[in-house]
């Protein structure tokens, strides 16, 4: 099985500077469930672009994250892949 881009991103910012203890894929959110913590969020929500956006809520001692890429985003990751070079298109 090919690793995604995302898994590989979690990798090298995880040998970088620490292990998470969670599988970030499964922090990806769909545009409805975006919708729906950009209006929990409020206000500071309309500041964030609507090409991406990471949600984060701490209750307890439990952190929730929530991680959006548009459709456009991801379309343009597809089409020019970081892991074959950096570029204004991929970055």
């Amino acid at each position: 099985m090919n690793e995604t881009l995302f898994s590989q991103i979690q990798k090298l910012f995880e040998r970088t500077y620490a292990q998470v203890g969670i599988n970030l894929e499964d922090c990806l959110i769909d545009p409805t469930r975006c919708a729906q913590l950009s209006l929990f969020a409020g206000k500071s929500a309309r500041e964030l672009s609507e090409l991406a956006r990471t949600f984060l809520r701490r209750a307890g001692d439990q952190l929730y994250v929530g991680i959006y890429y548009s459709r456009w985003l991801i379309e343009q990751l597809e089409q020019h892949d970081p892991r074959a070079g950096l570029g204004d298109r991929n970055i």
